[in-house]
């Protein structure tokens, strides 16, 4: 009998270990999984924050440019205006 239970605590023992292994498998691949899922969803956050600040600073680029064309035709225009105005 000490023959047969040798056995069956080797064969427990061996069971025990491959489903250990396949354990520790399974959640290395769900957890390698979940990390690629938040990998790409940080990705798509920051292209989507970098597209907002380019369209942002297009908008003040665009903005300034009008800015700068409203100053420069009130400047043309003073200039007109003392242009046209008598000297004394």
């Amino acid at each position: 009998m000490a023959t047969n239970t040798t056995v069956l605590i080797l064969v427990t023992a061996m069971a025990a270990l491959v489903l250990t292994g396949a354990l520790a498998l399974v959640v290395y691949k769900t957890r390698n999984q979940q990390r690629h899922g938040k990998g790409d969803m940080i990705r798509d956050q920051s292209d989507e924050n970098a597209q907002v600040e380019v369209d942002v600073k297009t908008v003040h680029r665009s903005e300034a440019v009008t800015s700068r064309d409203q100053l420069n035709e009130l400047r043309d225009q003073a200039d007109n205006l003392t242009a046209d105005s008598p000297s004394t």
